[in-house]
């Protein structure tokens, strides 16, 4: 079943693309460029490391995630990792909507496909050996769990949070 706070938030997004780009910018420099980023009313300013943060909020996530491809800027100079990166941003953003459409199904698919197009970027950098993650094929279901079951908001363990 679809979850948005472990399948995309700690799952897709904390555990696997910001570990790859972790990786492919130095940490370091990825925490500086987290440190870097302007306040700005409404937004969490990271002012400590970001890989020292031991436990995630589901509003935790969702701040990395609002800043992540503009600190990827800063940090990683490859192209297609930012598209990668901000296909599964955009993919994440889309599945959280509290109502579809075609046309944001399309997005959300298109979101996916363009991804899945560009994921070798992380094998060709030396981030990954391979891309046979559970949690990424499962993405594949979320459109058709939306058509059938409406949006995600009813099965995600983030409510109870």
């Amino acid at each position: 079943m679809s979850d948005i706070l472990h399948q995309l938030h700690q799952g897709i997004i904390k555990d696997h693309l910001k570990k790859w780009c972790g990786t492919l910018a130095e940490m370091s420099h990825f925490n500086a460029c987290f440190r870097a980023m302007p306040i700005f009313p409404g937004l969490r300013h990271f002012k400590n490391r970001i890989s020292t943060v031991r436990q995630w909020t589901a509003a935790d996530h969702k701040q990395l995630e609002r800043v992540f491809v503009g600190v990827l800027v800063g940090a990683i100079m490859e192209p297609r990792v930012l598209q990668a990166a901000r296909c599964l941003i955009d993919f994440v953003h889309l599945a959280q909507y509290h109502s579809h459409t075609d046309v944001t199904l399309a997005a959300l698919q298109h979101a996916l496909d363009n991804f899945h197009h560009l994921k070798n970027v992380f094998i060709e950098l030396g981030c990954r050996d391979q891309f046979n993650i559970p949690k990424l094929h499962s993405l594949v279901h979320y459109t058709d769990t939306i058509r059938n079951l409406g949006s995600l908001d009813g099965l995600n363990t983030e409510t109870s949070e």
